[in-house]
């Protein structure tokens, strides 16, 4: 019996037995599929105690721990080092979510100085997308933390104003050169997502339709909680592969 497993947004390769051969048939494969895999369906996944590759072992949270990354992200992680198992209070409880896609990204909105003197320990790199003067840019109490810090500043969804072509270029510049784990800050999280779904469209090279189930999957407030922000959804869209036939506009 042989395994396809693939990245459903990328269609790449994405076996969880490497190094094993999943090109070539392999028996133990078919004792899974006819023993371990019904059970799975039927008396975990439901309970949702089931981890795909992690089976029935809950995985590390991605911000307390570097998840390894592929060949193709490598050169994203530049200067990446495991994530500091800092003490104190959960990530979550301030706000703060780990979307499960490689790159080891927390997003957040606006944060108090002690979340940001709690958190920037557990992180390498901080993202900010106000301005650098902005009042609730930390820098002092991020870079005493540890982190490595710059701010790229994109309009806030408020004004309605559609980013350019350049600030997307720099956010993805930003998010390529910071080390990981990454935080990646804005007021409400929205132009957060909106960063991290650039960087996956860009880094995966997906198209509109895989852009929007992922936007869905992730559950990124920007694409399914807020009703403003038409222009920064759409400015992340110009910047996906055009379908076959098709063109594409760029903000």
């Amino acid at each position: 019996l042989m395994l396809a497993e693939f990245n459903g947004y990328s269609m790449q390769s994405q076996p969880s037995f490497w190094p094993l051969n999943q090109a070539k048939g392999f028996w133990p494969f078919f004792l899974m599929k006819r023993y371990v895999f019904e059970q799975v369906y039927w008396h975990f996944m439901p309970l949702g105690r089931w981890y795909g590759k992690y089976t029935i072992f809950e995985p590390p949270l991605q911000h307390l721990e570097s998840a390894p990354v592929t060949a193709q992200e490598a050169n994203l992680a530049t200067g990446s080092q495991p994530a500091l198992h800092a003490p104190g209070v959960s990530p979550e409880i301030l706000s703060v979510v780990t979307p499960d896609v490689p790159g080891n990204v927390s997003l957040s909105g606006l944060l108090s100085e002690e979340a940001v003197t709690e958190l920037a320990p557990r992180y390498r790199g901080w993202l900010y997308l106000n301005g650098p003067d902005h009042p609730a840019y930390l820098k002092k109490e991020i870079e005493d933390g540890g982190c490595r810090t710059t701010a790229v500043p994109i309009p806030p969804v408020s004004s309605g104003v559609t980013p350019s072509s350049e600030i997307a270029e720099a956010v993805l510049n930003a998010m390529a050169q910071l080390p990981r784990p990454l935080m990646v800050q804005c007021t409400a999280g929205n132009r957060s997502g909106a960063s991290l779904l650039l960087w996956l469209v860009k880094q995966q090279n997906l198209d509109v339709a895989a852009a929007t189930k992922l936007a869905e999957d992730l559950n990124l407030s920007f694409w399914t909680d807020c009703e403003e922000c038409g222009p920064i959804r759409e400015w992340v869209l110009n910047h996906c592969r055009p379908a076959p036939g098709a063109t594409t506009a760029t903000a």
